[in-house]
């Protein structure tokens, strides 16, 4: 038996009896039917060979010392240059970036990692930035970064006026790839519900994720690729395939932060362009249980 319950804040009390009752419940028929569709496959694999385990051993001495941090300031979520910092330690290939706290350091930064580049709020408060006016892409000049810096502030402190600034990431522009979701969700009955799918503004239109538990074997990871269009849009449908490979080590490394640390709540990997030759996560986001705060 699986629940969904929707209705926003609404809701989160009876979300809360189911769960506390031994009863899995969610917010979306969505979520619920991905669980469902991630329990079939467990047992399903119980019955036939399902290949080696899959683990990465990352930092954890550093994912640690964030995740310490972030819980001792009572914060939810990371920031995103923490973020970035948590899934690089376990080898998903972000992009680089970097913190700047003023105008000028913004400009030194962007010249080092070279134009074009993105400028970002950095705060633990704003999950969607693009809402809130908190981003701007493909700045090429110290004139415009300098512009971007000014305007990414007021539109933050006009628009979410109680979150905390720490300054502005600068991030490198990569080239667009074909964009790649890999996230997972602590159920709280089932534990690490991992995903993979298509990324970018399309994962709520096309709804094309497959969903594993964690751990992952080895099968498992080829299944979940196997079972979107996306993953068969990789190995070169119509065309000619990009490095699966990358997505494959990124689904893992997901899965082993997920299964290392119990605090973490939620991983969003979207997007990550994926090239012929390897791959690049431009945005990555990290959420805290409440129990870690």
């Amino acid at each position: 038996l699986v629940a969904s319950i929707t209705g926003g804040e609404e809701s989160r009390s009876a979300i809360r009896e189911l769960i506390e009752a031994g009863i899995p419940c969610y917010e979306s028929p969505e979520d619920a039917a991905g669980a469902l569709a991630a329990i079939c496959a467990y047992y399903r694999s119980r019955k036939k060979a399902r290949g080696r385990l899959l683990h990465v051993e990352g930092d954890r001495e550093l994912v640690r010392k964030v995740l310490l941090r972030a819980a001792r300031e009572g914060r939810s979520m990371l920031t995103p240059i923490e973020s970035f910092e948590v899934a690089k330690a376990y080898g998903v290939p972000v992009v680089e970036a970097m913190l700047a706290r003023d105008e000028e350091e913004a400009v030194k930064l962007a010249k080092a990692l070279g134009y074009p580049v993105a400028l970002a709020v950095e705060t633990p408060d704003v999950s969607h930035k693009t809402e809130v006016g908190g981003i701007l892409l493909g700045l090429r000049s110290d004139a415009e970064v300098r512009d971007a810096f000014h305007e990414v502030l007021r539109n933050v402190r006009s628009r979410a006026p109680g979150a905390r600034i720490l300054g502005v990431s600068i991030r490198k522009m990569m080239p667009r790839g074909m964009e790649v979701f890999v996230g997972a969700r602590r159920d709280p009955v089932f534990g690490p519900l991992v995903g993979f799918g298509w990324g970018g503004v399309a994962i709520e239109l096309l709804r094309d994720v497959s969903f594993r538990l964690a751990p992952l074997s080895s099968v498992d990871v080829e299944e979940m690729i196997e079972e979107t269009k996306v993953g068969r849009l990789l190995r070169g449908y119509r065309g000619r395939s990009l490095d699966d490979e990358a997505v494959k080590k990124t689904i893992v490394a997901v899965a082993s932060l997920m299964e290392d640390f119990s605090e973490i709540e939620e991983i969003d990997v979207n997007p990550m362009f994926v090239y012929e030759r390897g791959a690049a996560a431009v945005d990555v986001k990290v959420y805290l249980r409440a129990e870690a705060r």
